[in-house]
Parts: C-alpha cells; sequence; structure tokens
C-alpha cells in the first residue's frame, strides 16, 4: 500500500530518533569503559597520594580522557555524522521524486553540509566547539572532585561514589550530545533537500513526538504548526526559532512538508500512561528519565496509543490521566490549570531552550 509523503516523513523521524539513541549509547558504553579503568587505577593509588603523586595522577587522567576524544569519541562522531547525513540526502530525494512524479533537485550543498552544520552555532556554541570541550571539562571534573575528596579526608569508598557520579554525568553529556548533533545534521539535510525543491511544497509542518519527555513550552506549543518556505508563522504567532531538532538539546521533534490542501488525517503513535502509572513515574528511581521499553510496558507503566495529525500535543495532553500531565509539566499545580483549562502559553512562556521508543537494534547501517 502507497503511503503519502507526509507519513514517510513521520515514520523516517522515528526511525532516525531511533537511531540517533542507539549511536549515542554505543559512544557512552566506550566512555564508560575508560572511566570504569580510570576508576580502578585512582582508587588503586588514592590512600598513598601525596601533593606530588597527585600532580602525576592529574596528568594521567587528562591524557587518557584526551586520548579518548582525540582517537575514539570525535572521529567516531565524524564518521556517524557523515553516513547519517549522505543517508538523509539520498533518503529525501527519493522520498519528494517518489511523491512529485519528477526528477528534484539534489542539494547543491550535500558534499559539504555535514562539515558545514558541525560549525553552525548551536546553543550558543558550534558543534565542533562542543565537542572539543566535553574531553576538557571531563577530565577537570574528575581530577577536581578527586582533588575535593582527598583534601577532605575522604574514604576510599566515598571517593570512588563521588568520582563514579562525576563521570556518569560526563556520560550523559555525551550521549546527550551525539544525539543532538545526529538530530541536527538529519534536520540539515532535509532542509537542504526541500530549499532546493521549494517548487513542490508551501512550508513546513512542526512534528513533535507525543509523550511526557516532550519539551511542553517548545516543542508542545509548536507541534502541527505550520510554517511557509521562509519559516514564517502560518496563521499563528510562534516562531520557528532555530527549528526542529536543534531548538533545544535533545530535541527529537521533526519538520514534514507542507502541501496545501492536503488534509489528511495521517496516523501517528503516542507513549502514553497505562493503568499503573502514578506521579513521578517520568522517572526511574535512579533519576533518569524513563523511555518506553519493555520493562515498562510489562509493569504497567506505559502503552502506546494510535492517534492522527489532527490533534496536536496541547490537544493530546489534555486527554491523558493528571498524574501523566503532572509529570509532562514538572507541576500538580500546572497540572490542575492546564485540565482546568489554561492554554500551555499561558503559563509556560517560551524560554527557545530546553525518542519514541527504546533503544532498539535498529543502527545506522539500518537506514536505507
Amino acid at each position: 500500500m502507497e503511503i503519502s509523503i507526509t507519513d514517510q516523513y513521520l515514520q523516517r523521524a522515528v526511525q532516525v530518533a531511533r537511531v540517533s539513541d542507539r549511536e549515542a549509547l554505543v559512544l557512552k558504553t566506550k566512555l564508560k569503559k575508560v572511566h570504569a579503568d580510570l576508576l580502578k587505577e585512582i582508587l588503586f593509588k588514592y590512600e598513598n597520594l601525596t601533593p606530588s603523586k597527585f600532580t602525576i595522577l592529574s596528568v594521567e587522567i587528562a591524557k587518557e580522557i584526551d586520548n579518548f576524544y582525540a582517537t575514539t569519541a570525535q572521529p567516531d562522531i565524524k564518521k556517524l555524522g557523515e553516513v547519517l547525513f549522505d543517508k538523509e540526502i539520498l533518503w529525501n530525494d527519493r522520498a519528494l521524486s517518489s511523491a512529485f512524479g519528477s526528477e528534484v533537485v539534489l542539494s547543491k550543498r550535500a558534499r559539504t553540509s555535514a562539515s558545514i552544520a558541525s560549525k553552525h552555532i548551536y546553543q550558543g556554541s558550534t558543534f565542533d566547539e562542543l565537542f572539543a570541550d566535553l574531553g576538557v571539562k571531563n577530565s577537570k571534573r574528575i581530577t577536581d572532585q578527586l582533588r575535593l575528596a582527598w583534601l577532605n579526608g575522604a574514604s576510599p569508598k566515598d571517593a570512588q561514589g563521588l568520582l563514579f557520579s562525576t563521570m556518569t554525568h560526563s556520560e550523559h553529556n555525551i550521549t546527550t550530545l551525539t544525539r543532538s548533533y545526529m538530530q541536527v545534521l538529519s534536520t540539515t539535510a532535509r532542509e537542504d533537500s526541500l530549499v532546493e525543491n521549494s517548487e513542490f511544497i508551501d512550508g513546513r509542518i512542526w512534528s513533535s513526538i507525543l509523550d511526557n519527555r516532550t519539551t511542553p513550552n517548545i516543542c508542545g506549543i509548536r507541534d502541527q504548526l505550520k510554517y511557509d518556505n521562509d519559516y514564517q508563522p502560518i496563521n499563528h504567532g510562534i516562531p520557528w526559532g532555530a527549528g526542529p531538532g536543534a531548538i533545544h538539546f535533545n530535541c527529537r521533534s521533526s519538520s514534514l512538508p507542507y502541501i496545501r490542501g492536503d488534509n489528511k488525517r495521517l496516523k501517528r503513535t503516542a507513549v502514553v500512561a497505562d493503568e499503573n502509572y502514578t506521579f513521578g513515574d517520568k522517572h526511574t528511581r535512579t533519576g533518569k528519565v524513563r523511555k518506553f521499553t519493555k520493562n515498562s510496558r510489562e509493569r504497567g507503566i506505559y502503552k502506546i496509543e494510535n492517534t492522527t495529525t489532527q490533534s496536536n500535543y496541547e490537544k493530546w495532553l489534555r486527554r491523558q490521566p493528571k498524574d501523566f500531565v503532572s509529570d509532562a509539566l514538572n507541576s500538580r499545580a500546572k497540572a490542575s490549570e492546564f485540565l482546568g483549562g489554561k492554554r500551555l502559553t499561558e503559563f509556560l512562556p517560551d524560554s527557545g531552550l530546553g525518542s519514541l521508543g527504546s533503544v532498539s537494534n535498529i543502527s545506522l547501517d539500518s537506514l536505507l
């Protein structure tokens, strides 16, 4: 059965989000191994530290961390970006060609946009700068925490806990930045293709993920809003900003081609509360954001719901249980006001700051 071009873009967005999660997890796992080995070495030397030995150990820590980012993280990230961008350019070209029955124009920037995207300003810095800064901050956090523990006479066990927490923070950062980078590259490739073929479409539709992890004041209020080919609002006043995938870290939103007169009720899925969901279930006991996984389904916390693009994030959220809404808005009070009729834009000012499904076995290679 042939599906519409908008359906294809909806499905592609979910695929890319899952691939981004997967690849970010792979890189995080590599960093965790480096951290685990480093932690063993630090604890082995901890009790016999002296000022001079601390200086030597600090240099060793920085060397190990710098080596990982220089020889593993940055090359891996660069390769991921190049492969993903090439795949996205080809996919968009194919999707537009099949939809409009014409040989569409391949982006003129196809050979260079991957590298150009890494130099774009993202949350105040370029991706090149952000990735380069990761290693520097990582080793500094570890040595600062080690110094603090040592000077305060912390036991090896307490020092281990403090260092583990610091390392976990850095692992989260590389995961976030890798996922964000891949989403931005996907968006850049899509926009290159759509800009070159604007004669076929009338603009963009902002499409947000329907779950309680979506930022309601950024992506939630933009879901299903239309923008023209110059990214100007159509019949509303909410600006495009940096756009889907780039407006905040970990943004999972995407853009769909807006084809005037196409009013199909396109299907999409949403993650909603199951019968055992209670306030606070947005996070696990360790404080991590709970994702839609087999475990969460079996425990009756989350389930999948089918809806259509006729229902935007705000309309969809208003139909959900209060505990779920409270977690989405991070406030019981706001949830009460919202479910009582208050609009998201009335009490969630748009700051412009900030994957459906679990991290699966979908790899970058699986994207055709």
